[in-house]
């Protein structure tokens, strides 16, 4: 998702709340949902999932959000 900004993803402004969050993720995920989506998009269906579960994760701030450098966010070598 390198170069699309996780609120852009889900075509909400930056610091929306939870409740917009979720409502953006339903709307977009149930159209490009590859099984039951008017027009089935795996790629654009697994990009929404991840900026939803980046945004909506407890305790984390995400990538670039509320000036987050993305530093608790775990490696993918564990480090």
């Amino acid at each position: 998702m390198a170069g699309k900004g996780l609120y852009a993803v889900l075509g909400i402004e930056e610091g929306a709340g939870l409740p917009t969050i979720k409502r953006a993720y339903r709307r977009l995920v149930f159209s490009v949902h590859p099984d039951v989506g008017a027009t089935p998009d795996p790629e654009r269906f697994h990009e929404i999932h991840e900026a939803y579960e980046i945004l909506t994760r407890p305790g984390a701030a995400p990538f670039g959000h509320q000036g987050g450098s993305g530093a608790d966010v775990p490696q993918a070598d564990g480090g």
